[in-house]
Order: C-alpha cells, then structure tokens, then sequence
C-alpha cells in the first residue's frame, strides 16, 4: 500500500526552503499529481515558510526552531500542513481583500487565492495551518 502521507521537520533557516521543496516534490511525483498542483503546492509552501522564518519566528537565532511540515492525500483534496511555536497568529483573520489589506498581507492573500481552504488552530503553544486544495474528479 501506498503511504499517502509525508512529514517533514526543518528548521527556521531560508536554506532548508530548498529542503522543504524537494520533500514535497518527491511526495507529489510519487502520488502522480498533477503538474499544475504540485507547482501550487510548493509555491504555498515556500511563501508560508517566509512568512514563518521572517515574520513568526524572526527573532529567533537561525536554526533553533523547528517547524513541521505534512501533506496528506485524501480522496477529494491534497492537504499541507505547516505547524510554528511563533506567537498566535490567524492567517485566516488577517484582511482578505486588496481593499481593505493595509501594509502586508499580500502573500496570505496570494496562498488563499490558490488554495480551496485555509484553516488554523492554535494547540498549545503552536500554530498549526492547514492548506487544502480539492481534487478534480476521475473520469
């Protein structure tokens, strides 16, 4: 049977984003997805870890915080999950639209525009984002 589910743990460093990327490459070749949504899916990924590394844990020495990664296979949807120990922070509250985005944002904006749903929760100490995009229909 086939795993359809990969975990990943990086560190805040913008050079384990290289890392990140080829972990869910080889997940997304190995699933047979599609080329337009493993490209979706990395370009979410890169732009979630910025924000994690330069904004949630931006006052942390480079390299001493963790941050776990995992991408399930459903059925109907593909789902990334990105979990920080930043400060809370509710991507699915920050402003949706371009009007009444003030400074920033615009990277949130951007993922929500190529996902199907953005959830959040906070578990204890951790922020915990979940990314989905629904699946096509087989014919």
């Amino acid at each position: 049977m086939i795993r359809q589910e990969s975990t990943l743990t990086v560190v805040n460093a913008r050079a384990e984003f290289a890392r990140a990327a080829t972990w869910l490459h080889d997940f997304s070749a190995g699933m047979g997805l599609p080329n337009d949504l493993a490209s979706r899916l990395l370009v979410v990924l890169d732009e979630v870890l910025s924000n994690v590394v330069n904004h949630a844990l931006a006052g942390a020495v480079e390299g001493s915080r963790e941050i776990r990664l995992r991408i399930r296979l459903r059925p109907e949807a593909v789902e990334l999950e990105i979990v920080d120990d930043g400060p809370v922070f509710d991507p699915t509250f920050a402003p949706g639209t371009r009007a009444d985005r003030q400074l920033g944002g615009a990277g949130l904006l951007f993922v929500r525009s190529l996902m199907d749903e953005v959830r959040f929760i906070r578990q204890g100490d951790r922020n915990c984002l979940t990314l989905c995009k629904k699946l096509a229909p087989m014919r």
